[in-house]
């Protein structure tokens, strides 16, 4: 469980405020020196002696009827017994002095609210939050009477009843009096007082909750400096540690690791004695080592966690037991099925003996997912009924609980293939998931009436595999078009969870989950036309294909090109992402608390009418963004249906669309021609190793490996589609491992002719590549009169060798120590300086600066420069300018730093080394390449290669395709016939598939008019 290091900063301030009236001559002196000695001992923590002193010190002042005296020392015994934990005592103290204050001082008098706000902070220590917040809220009252609104001691009021409200869950009103709480900080503390520091984290922690890490972010940085220049330790690694929770919420989980050690180093440093802290630091390390699959090293942290608790809980303590089911679940992980079970028993004995239902009900259904996954089915089912009977008898029918118990005794039977009884749980899982049970029965699906999405799209999915599998089983195609409807439920489920999210990473995990869906819709789909022979079912297969392709590219797309072509003001698109963030976060609250082992009605009510006014807030955003900015409305909403004819209305005669899905055991092979849509399945061994050994031995040279291998490729993959390839310009969509194949090389027999001759697929076809059907033909951005009218190329070329020829920009570079010297690169840039118009930077010039400061003015970026793929983290690849004296910029452009531009341009050509490869993102998002960064900056078409650049094919290449775009060929013939052209000319050793065929042509379908552009 992912968990803050959450210091609550509760302000009392201690006055000391003289007595309105006169005191007795009794107050003897003797009395006084005791209290001062009480009061010392007190802040030396010696309670017992302390508490001694105050008691003889208040017979004397009873007996005088001091009652000024007498309510300071109530209130500093009060301070003794809560110092001490005895919070009952405390508590009776603390009433005692008000009590007294009330009856003596006036209404408005500091003294009161002091001791209301001592009331308040001991209240909230023992977790009795509305009780603290009356307090807190009456302490307020007394002190605005008091005080000006703006004097520190009513933002100290705020800061305890924003704290109080951010415990009952009201995260709303908790932001708005930390707030309130800042802004008099800033202006009533002095510059860097350590208050500030504090009111900062805690906003960044709502922040952080209602899920706007950006903001959460911010505040933990400008809370930093404060904790830095006060040298607050805690304060630091609170920052740290908070800092990498945002991180492992983004996905970015070395980075998250880097500041959960910082904060442990803190930790060890000035807190070691701390045993809590560490334990939870040491389990924050251990989870992430998990999440990133470093089993091993996860286990040693986690193992550090249970050791230091062991030394402050008892041994039966519930932290314990769920340390023993995380330790279970990293060996399960690990493979380790009995290490595993040992650890997820013990966890299930201490839950047992505490008697926690709730915690001994997840601890059964933990051994339970544990023999399912190892195909123990009986033993699942006993565990899984036996957490079902335990939560029933306690919450009844509906708790989250409850339906994710129903969900596992489901997928159990459907292993065992008791597909009727399999399907009555899943209806079970339904029913318990949502708020009313008789809407299940509606053919509609509702969304409002679940309270998890997330186990919602889960149950919906295995119902429809279980139909599909029984209407096999029982030759029942009314099951399967059941099946067929379920899945449309939940392609709709997916789109309104992907909605919801805001983390990048998050969409990656959905994407992938949404992949397996789509895979197991398209089978129903196909079996259906199998059934039937009608194409409506091979056009609806072809949806869920489509369905699971760069739904993050597209969203990313649709809000980037809204942002700068909508003219919204900024307000709105804060107001439009808190809303989403809302929603999310009173969501996620629903299932929290139903997952609670005592249900609070009252606060799911409060959190469904909350969620409630959200939506009715988004619904009128929505009006006024369809009345008052349409444009940016129809680019973010987009909503426009896509289909197979409307891509056979754009394509011609001469033109296939070839589109792929991958699964785990076969890859669907869509074509769509003018006149036809078909489909083939294909199921190849080893697909991976072969494309690995064809792309070695291209880049080896070695070329009678190629020429078998990549005949093998073609006759597997090409081969059985042959005859449905109608026409010469070939659209390929791939898709997973095919994404690193270079289609126009496969050979379409294997001879022993020489490399200039060999029967490339190229030869037959003009091939290009697309990430989704969706983006090429029905684009985010259409082409309108509004359209602004873009400069012709920008151009850099990476050189440190010195120019004697002058071009448009005239420079000469200095050696420099970063990249070895590209000499083909600026002969590249000057073959095509005689083709186009435009800016060609070399040498000092071709900085990162300069292109930040052109990039959005272009309509072709011709970058040739070096590249670097990180395929480790892919936002870190990056291309290198010429290193320059620049302050602000390190003349390194990082993936990152391209998604934060606008690139508007019609063509990008990177002629770097490697600049389209990377990781293959999973979920149908396509590659992570350099190029893939420049299409979420808003980049049309690219030209990208697949491995190493060479210094005499590449400037040959690039002048005979830019010359035959002057022509009037589209970009994919252009590059096609570059290619033919160079192989047909150049010497024999260059014809060679590793120095002509590392570019690809990635697309969009709209040609671009050339012809002004050119000389």
């Amino acid at each position: 469980m992912n968990k803050h290091l959450f210091f609550f900063w509760i302000l009392v301030s201690f006055l000391f405020i003289p007595s309105l009236y006169a005191q007795k001559k009794a107050d003897t002196l003797a009395a006084s020196i005791n209290y001062k000695t009480a009061d010392s001992l007190l802040k030396k923590r010696d309670f017992n002696t302390s508490v001694l002193l105050f008691n003889e010190v208040l017979n004397v002042y009873e007996k005088t009827s001091a009652f000024k005296k007498i309510a300071d020392c109530y209130y500093k015994l009060g301070k003794c017994y809560e110092e001490s934990l005895d919070y009952n005592k405390a508590q009776k103290f603390y009433e005692k002095s008000l009590k007294l204050k009330k009856e003596k001082l006036p209404s408005n008098h500091e003294s009161i609210s002091i001791s209301l706000s001592s009331l308040g902070r001991l209240n909230f220590i023992q977790s009795n939050y509305k009780t603290a917040l009356s307090f807190f809220e009456e302490a307020l009252k007394v002190s605005l009477k008091a005080h000006k609104e703006t004097d520190q001691v009513i933002g100290n009021r705020y800061n305890n009843i924003g704290l109080c409200y951010y415990n009952l869950g009201d995260l709303h009103t908790s932001l708005k009096y930390l707030e309130k709480s800042l802004n008099i900080d800033i202006k009533s503390l002095e510059e860097n007082h350590i208050n500030i520091g504090f009111s900062y984290i805690n906003i960044g922690l709502i922040y952080f909750d209602l899920m706007q890490d950006e903001k959460a972010m911010m505040y933990y940085q400008k809370s930093l400096p404060y904790f830095v220049k006060n040298d607050y330790n805690k304060g630091l690694l609170g920052v740290y540690n908070n800092t990498g929770n945002i991180l492992k919420s983004q996905g970015e989980l070395n980075k998250a690791l880097n500041y959960y050690q910082k904060s442990l180093a803190i930790t060890l440093e000035y807190f070691k004695e701390d045993v809590s802290l560490l334990s939870l630091i040491y389990m924050n390390i251990g989870n992430t080592y998990g999440m990133l699959g470093a089993f091993d090293d996860a286990l040693i942290y986690l193992n550090k966690s249970l050791e230091y608790y062991k030394t402050i809980l008892d041994k039966n303590h519930d932290k314990i037991a769920k340390l023993y089911d995380n330790i279970g679940s990293l060996y399960s992980s690990k493979g380790d099925y009995n290490t595993a079970l040992k650890y997820s028993k013990k966890g299930l004995t201490i839950q047992e003996k505490l008697g926690n239902h709730l915690e001994t009900a997840y601890s059964l259904k933990l051994l339970g997912e544990l023999k399912y996954k190892y195909e123990f089915y009986d033993e699942a089912l006993f565990y899984n009924k036996k957490g079902l009977k335990l939560t029933q008898k306690i919450y009844g029918a509906t708790h989250l609980l409850t339906s994710n118990l129903h969900y596992n005794m489901g997928i159990t039977h459907y292993k065992k293939e008791n597909y009727k009884t399999a399907l009555k749980y899943l209806d079970s899982a339904l029913i318990s998931n949502s708020k009313n049970a008789a809407a299940n029965k509606s053919k509609a699906l509702n969304l409002n009436n679940y309270f998890d999405h997330q186990l919602l799209l889960k149950t919906i999915h295995k119902k429809a595999q279980t139909l599909q599998l029984q209407s096999i089983q029982n030759k029942d195609n009314k099951q399967l078009e059941q099946s067929a409807t379920l899945y449309y439920q939940a392609d709709y489920i997916i789109d309104y969870i992907r909605e919801s999210i805001n983390n990048h990473q998050d969409k990656l995990v959905l994407a992938e989950q949404a992949k397996a869906i789509y895979a197991d819709a398209i089978t129903t789909h196909l079996l259906q036309y199998k059934n039937t022979t009608e194409k409506k079912h091979l056009i609806n297969a072809w949806h869920f294909t489509e369905k699971s392709r760069s739904n993050t590219l597209k969203d990313l797309l649709n809000d980037t090109n809204a942002k700068n072509f909508s003219n919204l003001p900024s307000e709105l698109l804060d107001f439009e992402k808190s809303i989403k963030s809302d929603i999310a976060y009173y969501q996620s609250q629903i299932v929290a608390e139903q997952s609670e082992n005592t249900l609070d009605t009252d606060k799911i009510k409060s959190f469904e009418n909350e969620l409630f006014t959200i939506n009715q807030k988004k619904d009128s955003l929505i009006k006024v963004l369809k009345k008052d900015y349409p444009k940016y409305y129809q680019l973010k909403h987009k909503t426009e249906s896509f289909s197979v004819k409307d891509i056979q209305d754009k394509i011609n005669n001469r033109t296939t669309v070839l589109e792929f899905f991958s699964t785990k055991s076969k890859i669907y092979a869509f074509t769509i021609s003018k006149n036809d849509v078909s489909i083939k399945e294909l199921t190849i061994s080893e697909l991976d190793k072969k494309i690995e050994r064809f792309n070695t031995s291209i880049t080896s040279e070695n070329l009678n490996d190629y020429k078998k291998i990549a005949s093998v490729l073609y006759q597997e993959l090409i081969k059985p589609l042959d005859k449905k390839l109608i026409g010469d310009e070939l659209i390929i969509i791939p898709d997973d491992i095919l994404w690193y194949l270079n289609f126009d090389l496969l050979l379409t027999n294997n001879n022993n002719k020489n490399s200039r001759e060999l029967p490339y697929l190229l030869k037959k076809h003009a091939i290009s590549y697309s990430n989704s059907a969706d983006l090429l033909f029905n684009p985010i951005i259409k082409n309108t009169s509004e359209s602004k009218t873009l400069k012709k190329c920008l151009a850099f070329s990476y050189s440190n060798a010195p120019s004697t020829k002058k071009s448009n920009k005239n420079s000469v570079s200095p050696a420099n120590d970063i990249k070895e010297d590209l000499p083909g690169a600026r002969k590249e840039i000057d073959m095509i300086s005689k083709i186009i118009d435009g800016q060609y930077y070399y040498g000092v010039n071709a900085i990162e600066s300069t292109f930040k400061q052109n990039v959005e003015k272009y309509n072709i970026l011709h970058l040739a420069l070096h590249g670097e793929v990180d395929n480790e983290n892919p936002e870190n690849s990056k291309l290198f300018f010429t290193k320059s004296k620049d302050t602000i910029e390190d003349d390194i452009l990082y993936n990152h730093e391209l998604f934060a531009l606008n690139i508007p341009a019609d063509l990008v050509v990177l002629s770097a080394c490697n600049t389209g490869i990377g990781e293959i993102a999973n979920g149908g998002e396509g590659i992570m390449s350099l190029g893939n960064a420049f299409q979420y900056a808003g980049a049309k078409s690219l030209l990208l290669s697949k491995w190493e650049v060479h210094d005499k094919s590449t400037p040959e290449l690039m002048k005979c395709f830019y010359s035959n775009l002057k022509k009037g060929m589209n970009k994919p013939k252009a590059l096609q016939q570059a290619k033919l052209k160079y192989l047909a000319n150049t010497e024999a050793f260059y014809t060679n598939p590793f120095y002509w065929g590392k570019f690809l042509y990635y697309r969009e379908y709209r040609c671009y008019k050339f012809k002004k552009q050119f000389k």
